[in-house]
């Protein structure tokens, strides 16, 4: 089997980890007694299963990215109501400061799978004390700058430099391929990610996206 054929099937093994993570957290979180929370949390299996069922039709497929105008605050308010009991359930919370309409065009479940893969990122690298998440968004004449910042256990200089480069990763049993596929798509929306990180305060993940239509294969 060659390199690329490796990195892809390890890709779409690690995106459907994911929704699956998600998944078995939930399930193991319902209780039967209390029918409202219960099927709160099926509901919310239901979207993972079909969002893995997603991902996989779209691998197949030439990753064409399915650009729509979408609203930044909708889609952060979604993947935290997907996320939120989770994080709690984990000493865990999502903060996010924006209320007010933030127009970009740009693939909806694509950036899911983006904000996602960070917030995961984040509750991976929780220390002992609360996990927070802020997600803030600056908007700029033809941009948006989106934060996304937390007090988990941070990166040294060493980390920082290497985080991104094929293969490396800061997790056990982790492949790298994540922070990849963050970029990827985030560079196919004609934007730009970057890191920020200091070892046991937090790190800070930046995400500048245009707001004009530019179509692309990435």
């Amino acid at each position: 089997m060659n390199t690329i054929v490796k990195d892809n099937i390890s890709l779409l093994a690690h995106e459907i980890k994911n929704p699956l993570t998600i998944c078995n957290g939930y399930l193991s979180m319902i209780n039967n007694e209390d029918q409202k929370t219960r099927n709160t949390y099926l509901e919310i299996i239901k979207e993972e299963i079909n969002r893995s069922l997603l991902i996989l039709s779209e691998f197949s497929k030439n990753n064409t990215l399915n650009l729509e105008i979408i609203d930044l605050t909708c889609l952060f308010k979604d993947i935290k109501d997907t996320l939120n009991d989770l994080f709690l359930n984990n000493d865990a919370e999502i903060i996010i400061l924006d209320e007010d309409e933030l127009l970009v065009e740009a693939d909806y479940d694509k950036l899911k799978q983006v904000f996602i893969n960070i917030l995961k990122n984040s509750l991976e690298a929780k220390n002992n004390n609360k996990l927070l998440v802020v997600i803030k968004t600056l908007e700029g004449k033809d941009y948006y700058i989106i934060t996304i910042v937390d007090n988990g256990i941070g990166m040294d200089n060493y980390e920082l430099n290497n985080i991104g480069k094929e293969r490396y990763t800061t997790k056990i049993n982790g492949t790298g391929l994540g922070i990849s596929f963050i970029k990827e798509i985030i560079e196919g929306h004609h934007g730009k990610v970057e890191y920020n990180s200091k070892k046991g305060i937090g790190t800070q993940v930046k995400i500048i996206l245009p707001k004009e239509k530019k179509s692309k294969d990435f």
